[in-house]
């Protein structure tokens, strides 16, 4: 009885304890329960957070406008306001405006706080707080920090100008031009054929392709692209580049690469190598991200600019070798003063706010000055000329001797007696005279100025177009070939020409005695200009123009662009008709007198001599024509035009523009 007592009692003991266990394990699961709630909810949280700031960033990049946060930020918190849970809100410094910007900034972000000069194209948002529990009276429950961020970006529109000369081929003569013009802008040689150059006009360069392999050759990180163009780097480098660029590419015929190859060894003359950058060719807006540079430049454009941008630092003139027949001792020299700049890209919407700043989508074609020195034939011995001479000389001496009282006479006045008497002594210019010619092409400009996007089917890019003057001077640089080279070639203002003497009616001053009836005559010295002369100078300015050239749909950053011809007078044609009419460019000498002084230059008497001197002036003007006439289809339309590329007549603009707008989450 006892023991069986017992063991009653045992058993109920044992189903005691299993109770206890049971109701502790329940208990353990229920707390786990409730913790994997609470972290459930906070998980829930941080994901509605994110979501909120992911809209309230985008909201606030598409509000950017300027270089002020403040509607960016209140776009963003109006958005956070109705997105965020409840009981949370954004504070103004939540948020931050910068630049998003892949090859200027540190990953993972690649955003930077904007500065002074660079507007923001980024909004960021972060939201770091400490949600309310769900159940806050649970054993072990602590708040926690949430922390949860968005960085959104603007697509911002991209606009692409580009800058070309409209040749076409290459022929052998103007290979053996384009071979001494640009070897001897580098200081050195070059050898190519016609064909070489024409390889080079057709094939097209891959700009991004080229500005990653111009980094791996300059030591600067890849993607850095606003570093490449900024770094200073001699020009046989940025050939060689481009050599290597052109390879990897696997769609340039080798004798192409080879031509290119040959520029670049003419480009290695130690004494030669100024260092340049690649941005003063291709301006590329601060901030424009890597997909804006997928553009194609062609070969021989963009290495000739390479050359004149070598040119303009290294202060070498090339000699051209126009070799016409018939004249003499003819030289033609060249020297670029303002590289050209190829190709712009970026966001035309900051180009429209500052066209001229630091943010302008500009393009230019080069400056370049040309020197031609010819000599004239001996006037004196031209009959036509000395007959106009005679004719003119009774009827200009009457006419100053009653406008200035010069006693001027002729060598009869004194065949018998004269005292002192001024006798007219008119000369033409020595033989092997030298008359230099100028030609300054002052280039164009073409830079955005307005856009649209707001409709998809009819978007459209306005660039303003201006066409500095081409000036021509004609007339004297100096005594010698190399006075002038160095006059017009030596700085970058513009050279002043002296007018070329071509006739002076000089004097002696006579005394004929009769000595035992003869007549004994002596005469002084000779008084230059006594009744003035004939002289040759022109300074003449033409060309200039501003208009404004709209590209109505233009194609997309990275198509082929739509390209618009500079609409402007012809240039070449402006000049070759004054250069054939020079009888224009002759001017009166005003008469010194017997003080030896020009103080006689007033109109009455240079109007009075001009009228005298009509005939010569005609006929003088017919032989300086004469000779300048072979000069001008080698000048302007081979070596301006098509060699250097500088005819605005046979330039054109290409415009493309890409309207991705709104904004997007960039991390």
């Amino acid at each position: 009885m006892a023991d069986r007592s017992h063991r009653g009692q045992a058993r109920r003991s044992r189903s005691g304890g299993s109770v206890l266990v049971q109701t502790a394990l329940a208990l353990s699961l229920m707390v786990g329960v409730l913790v994997g709630t609470e972290l459930g909810w906070l998980f829930y949280l941080k994901r509605e957070m994110q979501k909120a700031v992911d809209l309230a960033a985008l909201a606030g990049a598409q509000a950017l406008a300027t270089n002020d946060c403040a509607g960016a930020r209140a776009a963003a918190m109006a958005n956070g306001a109705l997105n965020l849970p409840a009981g949370l809100a954004l504070a103004p410094a939540d948020i931050a405006c910068g630049r998003w910007d892949p090859a200027a900034h540190a990953a993972p972000t690649y955003f930077a706080p904007a500065t002074g000069t660079t507007a923001p194209n980024a909004v960021t948002v972060t939201l770091r707080r400490t949600p309310a529990l769900l159940m806050p009276g649970l054993p072990g429950a602590r708040p926690r920090v949430v922390e949860v961020r968005a960085l959104a970006a603007r697509r911002q529109p991209r606009a692409v100008l580009t800058i070309r000369s409209t040749l076409a081929s290459i022929d052998a003569s103007r290979a053996t031009l384009l071979n001494a013009v640009l070897g001897g802008m580098l200081g050195g040689t070059l050898a190519l054929d016609a064909v070489a150059y024409g390889g080079l006009v057709t094939s097209r360069l891959q700009l991004l392709g080229y500005l990653d392999q111009l980094a791996i050759d300059t030591g600067v990180a890849a993607g850095r692209y606003e570093q490449v163009l900024d770094a200073a780097v001699p020009v046989g480098t940025l050939l060689q580049a481009a050599v290597t660029a052109l390879s990897r590419q696997g769609d340039t015929a080798r004798p192409t690469i080879d031509a290119l190859n040959a520029i670049r060894l003419a480009a290695n003359v130690p004494a030669a190598q100024p260092l340049v950058r690649l941005g003063s060719l291709i301006r590329v807006q601060s901030g424009t991200p890597a997909a804006a540079l997928a553009i194609d430049l062609q070969v021989f454009q963009f290495a000739e600019a390479l050359v004149q941008l070598a040119n303009g630092r290294n202060g070498l003139v090339a000699s051209v070798p126009l070799g016409v027949p018939g004249l003499i001792n003819l030289s033609a020299s060249a020297r670029v003063i303002e590289p050209p700049q190829l190709s712009a890209v970026g966001d035309p919407a900051l180009a429209k706010r500052e066209p001229h700043g630091a943010n302008a989508i500009v393009v230019r074609t080069a400056q370049v000055r040309t020197l031609l020195t010819v000599e004239l034939p001996a006037l004196g011995a031209i009959t036509a000329l000395t007959n106009a001479l005679s004719s003119a000389l009774g009827p200009l001496m009457s006419t100053l001797n009653n406008l200035l009282g010069l006693n001027l006479a002729n060598l009869t006045a004194c065949v018998v007696a004269c005292s002192n008497q001024p006798v007219q002594d008119a000369v033409f210019a020595s033989p092997n005279v030298r008359m230099d010619i100028h030609l300054e092409a002052g280039g164009g400009t073409s830079r955005v100025t307005d856009f649209s996007c707001s409709n998809p089917a009819a978007t459209s890019l306005t660039a303003r177009t201006t066409t500095t003057a081409a000036t021509l001077r004609v007339g004297s640089f100096g005594g010698t070939v190399a006075q002038a080279k160095a006059l017009v070639f030596g700085s970058a203002a513009p050279p002043v020409i002296a007018p070329l003497a071509l006739l002076d009616i000089g004097a002696r001053r006579c005394t004929t005695v009769l000595l035992n009836l003869v007549p004994t005559s002596s005469c002084g010295p000779r008084i230059p200009y006594y009744a003035g002369g004939l002289a040759l100078r022109g300074d003449l300015t033409v060309g200039a123009t501003t208009v404004d050239q709209t590209f109505a749909n233009p194609p997309d950053v990275r198509a082929e662009p739509t390209w618009l011809a500079i609409s402007t007078p012809n240039v070449t044609d402006s000049i070759g008709q004054t250069l054939r009419q020079s009888a224009s460019l002759l001017q009166p000498v005003a008469p010194t007198g017997p003080s030896g002084l020009t103080s006689n230059a007033t109109p009455s008497v240079l109007a009075a001599l001009t009228s005298a001197l009509a005939g010569v002036i005609t006929t003088l003007g017919g032989v300086v024509s004469n000779v300048l006439a072979p000069l001008i289809d080698p000048l302007l339309a081979t070596l301006v035009r098509d060699l250097l590329g500088i005819d605005l007549a046979k330039t054109e603009v290409g415009g493309r523009l890409g309207c991705t707008e709104g904004a997007e989450l960039v991390f």
